[in-house]
């Protein structure tokens, strides 16, 4: 990785393990730092705008997956680790006691795989790769209760790794694209029921892609937006339909993008963000209104990302942290605030340390 010096900041106190996270703050744990993956963790406060250093994971992550559990616990999967080694291993987050915690491993070392809350006890951790780079179409079940890992007897209709997931109900998770066992971009869906434990094919989207983003509306539709369809990045997006259980193309972005971020906001908008397309990495970000089903772009960033980790504020405001600003890898620690009402970004203090590809979560 290249070397990122980061400015001198003043940073606000440590968040100290056993004084409770206020329910409104935001975790953002590991990634690629400036040398090497970090164990390191954050925690936004939107009321000060300002991150505080929260207690390190208890392991170096990157390529894991994240997923809020009953409004106190945030579920880290998987990934590999600072080695390169692929992990088994995952851990929770406890807003109460601003500790992570080390629960039950998985039933496969996994990189890239899903994860999706089914219900204040459940997450559905499914795909990804295994330590050979082969992708995988096993699922298994965390359950918060007994804090340990349950594989499903049902396999995903396709080995999948780089697949987005989104929830449609307590019962329905959307399973979208990511790349096959050769690494080739998937234009197929599925669904997994919770009821039934099993996974269904859906109709096909118009585009195979890799690198997208996924963002949920209403309950009932699953917004799929660029990505790579291994020829270059893609401008076209999609919506999936709960209803006819079908892809509808909606207007393409106003520009390519892949590695980008997709925001759903107030159940209508969608805020999408930085990622790399066809002149680089990019700094422009556009709006999604399911009302009209077009994109208009609105302010652009401070700078330029991709793999920026980005998460749900109050106020109908979206932050975005970290990234790179260059591609494969320039991570930085600046981070930024959209507003719904302005159309805009605005510059917040940063994080403890520059990383890419790390994820997000509210307490939800």
């Amino acid at each position: 990785l290249v070397a990122f010096l980061l400015a001198a900041t003043i940073w606000p106190a440590i968040a100290r393990a056993g004084a409770a996270v206020p329910a409104d703050n935001i975790l953002v744990t590991g990634g690629f730092g400036a040398d090497t993956i970090v164990a390191s963790a954050n925690l936004f406060d939107p009321q000060t705008m300002r991150f505080a250093v929260a207690p390190d994971m208890t392991t170096s992550r990157v390529s894991y997956a994240m997923a809020p559990i009953a409004g106190r616990f945030i579920l880290i999967a998987g990934g590999f680790d600072a080695t390169r080694t692929v992990l088994d291993s995952a851990e929770i987050f406890d807003r109460k006691s601003a500790m992570f915690i080390a629960v039950g491993k998985m039933n496969a070392v996994r990189q890239a795989p899903s994860a999706t809350t089914l219900n204040r006890r459940q997450v559905l951790i499914a795909g990804g790769a295994d330590g050979n780079s082969v992708a995988l179409d096993s699922a298994e079940i965390f359950d918060l209760q007994s804090r340990t890992f349950t594989a499903l007897a049902g396999t995903m209709k396709e080995k999948r790794v780089f697949h987005q997931a989104a929830r449609l109900s307590n019962r329905l998770v959307l399973i979208v694209g990511g790349d096959d066992q050769n690494l080739n971009p998937l234009g197929d869906a599925e669904l997994f029921d919770a009821r039934t434990g099993t996974f269904s094919a859906v109709g096909d989207m118009h585009d195979a892609r890799d690198s997208h983003a996924v963002a949920v509306l209403a309950k009932r539709f699953v917004l799929v937006t660029g990505g790579n369809n291994g020829s270059g990045a893609l401008a076209s997006a999609e919506l999936f339909d709960l209803k006819t259980r079908t892809f509808v193309k909606v207007g393409d972005m106003s520009e390519a993008r892949a590695l980008h971020t997709a925001t759903a906001i107030n159940n209508r908008f969608v805020l999408v963000a930085g990622g790399v397309g066809v002149s680089g990495v990019l700094d422009s970000a556009e709006l999604f209104d399911l009302k009209t089903r077009q994109f208009t772009p609105v302010g652009k960033m401070s700078q330029v990302r991709l793999l920026q980790a980005a998460a749900l504020l109050t106020g109908s405001r979206v932050l975005i942290a970290g990234g790179s600003t260059a591609f494969p890898a320039a991570p930085v620690a600046t981070a930024e605030v959209f507003s719904l009402k302005t159309k805009s970004f605005t510059p917040v203090g940063s994080l403890s340390e520059a990383r890419l590809d790390a994820l997000a979560s509210g307490f939800h």
